[in-house]
């Protein structure tokens, strides 16, 4: 099963969103800024949920409008290999971003906890090899002759094994209930020429772009 793994790991780093990020600054200044903070329609509470709100909407063009320090954060790209493509929508279809209680105020800074929710892709791969060599096994049960399951070498037909990948990986991604699990992480509101603009910290980027793996 060595080379179902490799295939499987070279799936995920090609499924991995790869953020395109590009801008990084620095929100220095607002820790110098009197610390009042007015928390109206336009201000940091209002502007974070403006902002989730896009992000489970799908609507980067939208959310990205509320980054201070990205332009972009690669979402917006998924990959053309359909296998790949196939665990960008898992992914997509489960990412969920919500408030979570905590947060503190720093002046023109207000940071706040977050909630995401990822796949633990480890486990998928796990399942689905466990998944592969059951397919595989029940082929060499059935096989009246060796050569339609395994080639000259006598490894298993490239053909029958890349076959029960795709069937393993579909089966296991039609339902990834099983394997989603939420990540807490904090985002930051700055004020930056005259508006509330999300800083998002590196653990937040990780849940969105590594949360192929737990932890």
């Amino acid at each position: 099963m060595t080379v179902i793994r490799k295939i499987i790991a070279g799936i995920l780093i090609l499924a991995g969103l790869g953020a395109a990020c590009f801008g990084l600054q620095v929100c220095v200044h607002a820790m110098k800024a009197e610390p009042y903070i007015e928390d109206g329609e336009d201000g940091p509470t209002a502007t974070l949920d403006r902002f989730l709100e896009r992000m489970n909407a799908r609507d980067w063009e939208g959310a990205y409008d509320y980054l201070y320090n990205y332009s972009s954060l690669g979402l917006e790209t998924p990959p053309t290999d359909p296998m790949s493509r196939r665990y960008w929508d898992a992914r997509m279809d489960a990412l969920e971003i919500r408030k979570a209680e905590g947060g503190e105020t720093h002046g023109m800074r207000f940071d706040r906890n977050v909630t995401v929710r990822c796949l633990d892709f480890d486990a998928i791969a796990e399942e689905i090899g466990r998944r592969v060599q059951a397919i595989l096994t029940e082929k060499v049960e059935n096989a009246y002759l060796k050569s339609e399951v395994y080639d000259r070498d006598g490894n298993y037909r490239e053909d029958i094994a890349l076959q029960a990948l795709t069937d393993a990986t579909e089966d296991v991604l039609s339902d990834t209930a099983p394997y989603a699990y939420t990540q807490e992480c904090s985002v930051s509101l700055c004020f930056s020429e005259g508006r509330w603009l999300v800083e998002v910290s590196p653990a937040f980027i990780s849940a969105l772009t590594a949360g192929a793996a737990r932890g």
